[in-house]
């Protein structure tokens, strides 16, 4: 088990892919304050961390945050350090990371890139 990231394109807006993530659950998203990754949202629960992070400028001066690839989003996935999935849980984490959740986003070009802390 390790953690991933997955970079991609959607037609959809931040607060639509928000919304959508949302209505397929099981995970619950809230929209967080970032000066560093500017649009954020993020699910936890003991065994996993998610963040969903939207390309674009940030608070700090000058500055930008790439999504991974050049693409305009990314879906971050970690294992709860102090409660972390067992294997099998977590393969069905990820199964519903990349055959549900990208699929019902409409997400194109779907690419690996580096989690966030």
């Amino acid at each position: 088990m390790s953690d991933f990231g997955l970079s991609f394109d959607c037609a959809l807006t931040f607060a639509d892919i928000l919304a959508r993530l949302n209505q397929l659950g099981p995970w619950t998203w809230h929209e967080r304050d970032s000066a560093w990754y500017g649009n954020l949202a993020s699910a936890r629960t003991e065994t996993v961390s998610l963040d969903l992070i939207e390309s674009g400028s940030n608070e700090i001066p000058g500055g930008s945050v790439d999504a991974g690839n050049g693409q305009p989003f990314a879906i971050s996935v970690r294992a709860g350090r102090k409660h972390p999935p067992d294997a099998r849980a977590w393969a069905a984490i990820e199964a519903r990371i990349r055959e549900v959740v990208l699929p019902a986003l409409g997400a194109s070009r779907v690419q690996p890139t580096d989690p966030i802390d």
